[in-house]
């Protein structure tokens, strides 16, 4: 079977060009002929890819309830030969920009897609793609991204403070080994900022080293994509000293143009010895002044020459500096476990794995100095005591000489630099002050079972009074969150309280009931990173909150 590539023509579709009140047809996909139990998912799978795109693009979505009667008018049947004659029909007919279609299979691992995307005006296919997924969510929201990801997309909501975000990368030589998790550590933050806390977010990109120039800065908004290639292009040479990450640092803080109303943050990744990153402070406290916070995690490759200097801007700026921690285990001939730890230059063994690991063998010592003792029962080896210079590689060499066994396999180093990573910026999130604000709350009903939910902007309390004055049902978007606090263990979140009801796909339709019995499923499967469930609901009854609040309090 062969595979379509992705040919991107961004001359031909780019937010210059795309018209304003422009019209996307999604046609049912074909069927593969040897696939008969998709034959009920087919007509439902455009319709859920209909819904992505309305609920995440800036461009009308023809409605499925007219396709019925359009395309037995214009000789159209998903499963006879779609011609370019009756596209070009359809479309002029019904003043239609662009037509999104495919080939639905069904594979060995979930499904997959070979669809193209058309142009009206143009005449002519733009682009061609192949996708595959496990499941028909994972799959329509993968087509979202690469099919059209030159139309403009909706605003971000404003739930949040906005966020900027300056990733400082040494893309020396010396970063080989971690290269991959720093890479993962970047794309897990973006993916949880964009995705899944629909977070406005400018992400800014500086490799810093003898071969960068200093200038070469990357910057994404909202991009998830455009992150990913660009970090696909990062390929880890040459040396960095203390100086390439000075310069970095200085640009980051006086040349990006830094949002005045935005939530900041500079994250420095170094695993280069900075003999002479020195004289940072004066950035430092340029930073403090733009409420810009440094994080900094350091290899073990940079302990100790350069953490004293990168302790002090984090510490002026109120940020953090952890050090990366790396881990090996070791199976001698007795088929016995050895576990090897490694942190700031010190080699420590367990009989026990412990999973404590990855927050850091120090995490939980407040006045941390170089010879605090190690909080959880770990053992050091006496042979690390040569002032930090143990490299990742070097645990096993470095015991060998104590060892009263031998070794018959060892596995590869780990280290918790995505981990660690993650927890910098998710705690900082903590505190942002713009998180929404409940006006009130909803009792809605669906088959027998109700729920409270919030009303979280006004614009939704006025939607949700009018439905109960009606006393119509109706249908809302909900992410559904794990929440031990809550009755049944589960928050809904209402989303999308105003579409209509033809553009939702079977596939993406729930009820409270199912929902409760089988959380598990709906909270892990649905469209889009967070994933989102429709339910037809009633409003029973609106209750008010006191916004009022004693400033004495």
């Amino acid at each position: 079977m062969k595979k379509f590539k992705i040919v991107v023509l961004f001359f031909l579709i780019s937010y210059l060009t795309t018209p304003l009140f422009a019209e996307i047809s999604i046609l049912p996909y074909k069927i593969d002929s040897n696939s008969s139990s998709l034959k009920k998912a087919n007509l439902e799978y455009s319709k859920l890819l209909s819904l992505a795109v309305s609920i995440k693009k800036q461009i009308v979505v023809t409605s499925p309830k007219d396709f019925d009667n359009d395309l037995s008018y214009f000789g159209i049947s998903q499963n006879r030969p779609l011609t370019k004659f009756k596209l070009q029909n359809y479309g002029e007919s019904r003043s239609i920009e662009y037509i999104l279609t495919g080939t639905l299979f069904k594979t060995k691992n979930g499904f997959l897609t070979k669809s193209i995307l058309y142009s009206i005006k143009e005449k002519k296919v733009l682009l061609k793609s192949t996708q595959s997924s496990s499941t028909l969510y994972s799959l329509a929201t993968k087509e979202l991204k690469n099919l059209l990801s030159s139309f403009p997309d909706k605003k971000i909501s404003q739930k949040s403070k906005p966020i900027d975000i300056a990733f400082l990368l040494d893309s020396s030589y010396n970063s080989n080994k971690e290269m991959k998790e720093i890479k993962q550590s970047i794309l897990s933050i973006s993916k949880y900022l964009i995705d899944r806390r629909n977070i406005d977010s400018e992400i800014y990109l500086l490799p810093y080293s003898k071969n960068e120039r200093t200038n070469r800065t990357f910057f994404s908004k909202n991009s998830i994509l455009s992150i990913s290639k660009y970090l696909k292009k990062i390929k880890p040479k040459g040396i960095a000293q203390g100086i390439d990450l000075k310069k970095s640092f200085k640009y980051a803080t006086q040349s990006i143009k830094w949002r005045r109303e935005s939530q900041k943050f500079i994250f420095i990744f170094c695993s280069s010895k900075m003999k002479d990153a020195t004289f940072m402070e004066r950035y430092a406290f340029s930073a403090k002044k733009k409420n810009i916070k440094v994080y900094a995690i350091s290899s073990n490759k940079s302990f100790p020459k350069n953490s004293k200097n990168l302790k002090k801007i984090c510490s002026i700026t109120n940020g953090k500096h952890l050090y990366s921690t790396y881990t090996q285990t070791i199976t001698d001939t007795n088929l016995t476990k050895t576990y090897l730890y490694l942190e700031r230059g010190r080699l420590f063994t367990s009989s026990n794995f412990n999973k404590k690991w990855e927050n850091g063998i120090f995490s939980n010592i407040i006045d941390l100095s170089d010879y605090s003792k190690s909080p959880f029962h770990l053992n050091e080896n006496i042979n690390s005591e040569i002032n930090g210079q143990i490299l990742p590689h070097q645990m096993i060499s470095t015991m060998e000489n104590s060892l009263t066994y031998n070794i018959l396999s060892k596995n590869s180093v780990k280290n918790n630099i995505k981990q660690i990573s993650q927890k910098l910026i998710f705690n900082s999130l903590k505190n942002n002050k713009n998180e929404e604000t409940v006006f009130a709350k909803a009792l809605v009903s669906n088959k027998n079972i109700s729920i409270w939910i919030p009303i979280t902007n006004k614009n939704m309390l006025t939607v949700f009074q009018k439905k109960e004055k009606n006393n119509f049902n109706f249908w809302i978007g909900f992410n559904i969150i794990n929440n031990a606090t809550e009755i049944y263990g589960i928050k809904f979140y209402p989303q999308i309280y105003k579409i209509e009801r033809n553009y939702i796909s079977n596939l993406a339709k729930a009820n409270f009931n199912k929902i409760i019995k089988n959380k598990d499923f709906y909270i892990n499967n649905g469209l889009f990173a967070k994933p989102l469930w429709f339910i037809n609901v009633k409003i029973e009854k609106i209750m008010y909150i006191d916004s009022t609040k004693d400033i004495r309090d």
